[in-house]
């Protein structure tokens, strides 16, 4: 209500960044997670590559391994996922804004008002 009481024109274009900022920030930490769990299924591939018979993995790292990966690649894949609402929240916004600016005198009274 304040945005669009104080500046009508422009609080379009601030709700716009808003949102751009909260999908971006969403969807860089999925991609951090998916991408670090497949980097860690790739560490599993390594010993099957090229075997070390000095030093072979053992099957409570290979249980570590392998749940810390499906962990960080589900984790992401859901908050991949789940960064798609914020389409919603962001059309939901610009629905109430169009409202609120309908009514920009009686909000900027009310603001008066309250001061």
């Amino acid at each position: 209500m304040r945005l669009a009481a104080a500046d009508p024109a422009r609080a379009a274009d601030h709700i716009s960044k808003v949102y751009e900022w909260k999908y971006s920030e969403a969807t860089t930490i999925a991609k951090a997670l998916v991408g670090t769990g497949s980097a860690l299924v790739v560490l599993l591939l390594l010993p099957i590559i090229q075997p070390d018979k000095a030093a072979p993995l053992s099957e409570f790292g290979l249980v570590v391994v392998v749940a810390s990966a499906l962990v960080m690649i589900v984790l992401g894949s859901g908050l991949y996922l789940g960064a798609r609402r914020y389409h919603l929240e962001f059309l939901a916004a610009q629905t109430l804004l169009a409202h609120l600016v309908d009514i920009h005198p009686f909000l900027s009274l009310y603001e008066e008002s309250k001061s």
